[in-house]
């Protein structure tokens, strides 16, 4: 099964890479790579890593540049929202297009920019860095979801040292 899920995933990749003119300018190789790494960050198996760069790879709207930054970003939010990553990247993919509109409305809904990220995103915009502002964009949103977190690792395990020391009368 192992060989046949492996040759399915590379048709499903050559097939996105091929409809979207390989904007992501990957190739097999460096795809496993950046899914080991995704995987890896997120603490999370390769086949939900690879779906979510699957997804983004069919969007059309990603290159190597960004790819990783936004499929971490889809991680976080799938985490702490207890949703799937399929789900929540089928709602973050449109917010992640280098606009500062875009950046706006997402940062209503996550509260990750200051006013001076969101103009350097605006500059970038303005400068045709469609790329840049994504991943910048990506970039500030996991360091804000990445800090809530550790606070929420921290917060629970005192919690379960709380509660064992009730438990156990300590």
């Amino acid at each position: 099964f192992p060989v046949t899920i492996e040759v399915e995933e590379f048709k499903e990749f050559r097939n996105s890479l091929a409809l979207t003119n390989n904007l992501a300018g990957l190739t097999h190789s460096s795809f496993r790579t950046l899914n080991n790494e995704v995987a890896s960050r997120l603490k999370v198996s390769l086949s939900d890593a690879r779906d979510v760069l699957i997804e983004l790879t069919q969007s059309g709207k990603f290159t190597n540049l960004t790819m990783g930054a936004v499929a971490e970003a889809i991680g976080n939010v799938a985490k702490l929202s207890g949703q799937t990553a399929s789900v929540v990247a089928k709602d973050l993919i449109p917010s992640f297009n280098g606009s500062a509109a875009s950046v706006a409305t997402l940062n209503e809904k996550y509260n990750f920019l200051t006013f001076a990220q969101y103009k350097q995103i605006e500059a970038l915009e303005r400068a045709g860095k469609k790329q840049e502002a994504i991943k910048l964009t990506a970039d500030l949103l996991n360091n804000t979801l990445n800090k809530q977190r550790e606070i929420l690792e921290i917060n629970e395990g005192w919690w379960a040292k709380t509660t064992l020391n009730i438990v156990t009368g300590k």
